[in-house]
């Protein structure tokens, strides 16, 4: 199946090593590599707007979740359950944004044992800003026109829909 530029895809040399060992590379292995390998850019194409205010892209997305949570707070363990991370993991990035002064720790108002995250001022404005700057480089996939970006999305809402169901 590869052709001509193999040499100079890496996923096109990835599914000729398939092929010449004899296994499957078809166009969803092309595909799934493309998806993989579009991900990693987007990242990096991310970490320009995150990186000057000391945001991974989880310190970002703690941070978004919070933003866009009602009341701008939510339990430690609510937010570990809803970015799908360890309970240590989420104590590590809330502990990071709240050096930052993004985050701040308030005691939860029903429940003593529980601590609430909940998003500052500072916290609100690094979203704002960092929001416009990742719009402004197109999401990393600038790549693309606005049609081309929609049917991709449709293509991949069919990929993530058996996820959504579980």
């Amino acid at each position: 199946m590869p052709g001509p530029g193999a040499e100079a895809d890496p996923i096109l040399q990835a599914a000729a090593n398939w092929e010449r060992e004899g296994w499957t590379a078809g166009p969803h292995f092309l595909a799934s590599l493309s998806i993989v390998a579009v991900e990693e850019q987007i990242r990096s194409a991310d970490a320009e707007a995150l990186q000057p205010h000391d945001l991974t892209h989880t310190r970002h997305e703690a941070l978004a979740v919070l933003f866009f949570s009602r009341r701008g707070e939510m339990p430690l363990g609510a937010l570990s359950r809803q970015l799908m991370l360890h309970p240590t993991s989420i104590t590590a990035t809330v502990d990071a944004l709240e050096r930052r002064g993004l985050v701040e720790r308030v005691p939860h108002p029903e429940d003593r044992r529980a601590i609430l995250a909940r998003i500052t001022d500072e916290g609100r404005n690094v979203m704002v800003q960092t929001c416009k700057e990742m719009a402004d480089a197109r999401f990393g996939v600038g790549a693309l026109s606005a049609e081309e970006a929609s049917t991709v999305f449709d293509l991949l809402r069919k990929v993530r829909a058996p996820a959504a169901r579980r």
